[in-house]
């Protein structure tokens, strides 16, 4: 005869992952991509097979180039284009009251 597994309930569940381990994340590992990068000049697949090997996972040159990419500093002209519609909408509002 079978016994019915009782199914947890989500605060069990929660409280399990809660008391897992942090996972390393490649993030963790972002200074030892840019200097292999740029120091070395390998590739973002070079990289990626290196970290592998190292960390015994496999690790894909498109989560490389993600977790680098996503430790860049937003494009400068991203400031200067939300600059641009600013002084654009202030200056219509001053257009509209000149109107009045």
């Amino acid at each position: 005869m079978k016994r019915k597994q009782s199914i947890p309930t989500p605060a069990q569940l929660l409280a399990k992952a809660n008391a897992l381990p942090r996972g390393v994340t490649l993030s963790d590992y972002l200074q030892v991509m840019w200097t292999l990068k740029r120091e070395k000049g390998m590739s973002l697949r070079e990289i990626a097979a290196w970290l592998s090997v190292q960390l015994g996972v496999t690790v894909t040159h498109m989560q490389v180039y993600r977790a680098m990419e996503a430790s860049l500093p937003p494009p400068e002209h991203f400031s200067r284009v939300e600059d641009v519609v600013a002084n654009e909408d202030k200056r219509a509002e001053l257009d509209e009251e000149a109107k009045k």
